[in-house]
């Protein structure tokens, strides 16, 4: 089993039409839950921190793959939390403007 919170209002408290979607698996096979969300154009959550190292890198290494995939992001937000995000969700965090997305490729810079 894994707990899956759907969270639909925005961090400014206003409904942004986006969710985000935190999700702690206990087996790989917990993944598609976040492929279904990335897929839906939610943002996912993914905290690892109770999984031995081996199987959260496995899981990992899925949701960056599954992110690759579909040209979205992903920053880390902790020891063993991650933030992927499909294309239609950029990233933004205090130390740049935007984090990279998912490909490896220098991150889009916002017009001003």
């Amino acid at each position: 089993m894994n707990d899956v919170l759907s969270l639909s209002r925005g961090l400014s408290g206003l409904n942004s039409g986006y969710e985000v979607v935190i999700v702690k698996p206990r087996a790989l096979s917990d993944t598609t839950l976040i492929v279904q969300a990335l897929r839906a154009d939610k943002a996912v959550i993914l905290n690892l921190e109770d999984l031995e190292i081996s199987e959260a890198q496995r899981i990992s290494d899925f949701a960056a793959g599954s992110t690759y995939a579909i040209n979205g992001h992903q920053t880390r937000l902790g020891e063993a939390v991650f933030l992927f995000t499909p294309n239609v969700i950029a990233i933004q965090t205090p130390n740049s403007q935007t984090a990279t997305p998912a490909t490896g490729a220098p991150a889009p810079q916002p017009v001003s």
